[in-house]
């Protein structure tokens, strides 16, 4: 039934829709650390709704190393008028600064101001911030944690060697399971109007 639902989403919006904006901001994450750009969950996420018949343009406003001072101060810049969705990954640098309450602080403040733009935001947690409560009290579209169901064999430490440690990113295949995952919280996004 679930699937329905979906099939029924995409329908709606690749009819509805002649193009729309969606940008994908946030850290290393989203900018696609390790891989190539086409290999980055961005680039997969737009090739995955284009196949599906919804045409949409997904930019990568993903920054190495970001911060969430730094994303607040970008946001006006990475975000152009015109944006229907934005997918917001909160940087984890500020816990490893121990600054969590500017980190919560900024996480509200960037869906606030994206909200008060009516541009729908879908959220992706990191699982050390657990920010899901500030994000759903500001209005964004909760979408799991960045990383869920990627597998370990899909996770490389900065280094370059495979498991888990503080400062990890997906492989090409993690990145396009992250892609598959995001694609219908885009979808039911772009179906809220305003």
């Amino acid at each position: 039934m679930h699937w329905i639902r979906l099939a029924a989403l995409f329908v709606i919006v690749s009819t509805a829709e002649s193009h729309a904006q969606v940008v994908a901001f946030g850290p290393s994450g989203t900018a696609g650390f390790g891989v190539s750009a086409s290999e980055a969950y961005p680039a997969r996420l737009e090739e995955i709704l284009r196949n599906r018949g919804v045409k949409v343009t997904v930019s990568n406003q993903g920054v190495n190393g970001d911060t969430t001072d730094a994303m607040l101060a970008r946001l006006d810049s990475a975000v152009p008028d015109g944006t229907r969705v934005v997918i917001f990954q909160p940087s984890h640098k500020d816990q490893v600064s121990g600054l969590m309450d500017v980190h919560a602080r900024n996480v509200s403040e960037i869906i606030s101001r994206l909200r008060a733009r009516r541009i729908a935001v879908v959220f992706l947690d990191d699982q050390k911030m657990k920010d899901a409560g500030i994000a759903r009290q500001a209005g964004a579209i909760l979408c799991g944690i960045f990383s869920q169901n990627v597998p370990r064999e899909d996770i490389i430490e900065s280094g370059g060697q495979k498991g888990r440690n503080s400062d990890t990113h997906p492989d090409a295949r993690g990145y396009e399971i992250i892609a598959e995952r995001v694609a219908p919280c885009v979808v039911r996004a772009l179906s809220v109007k305003g």
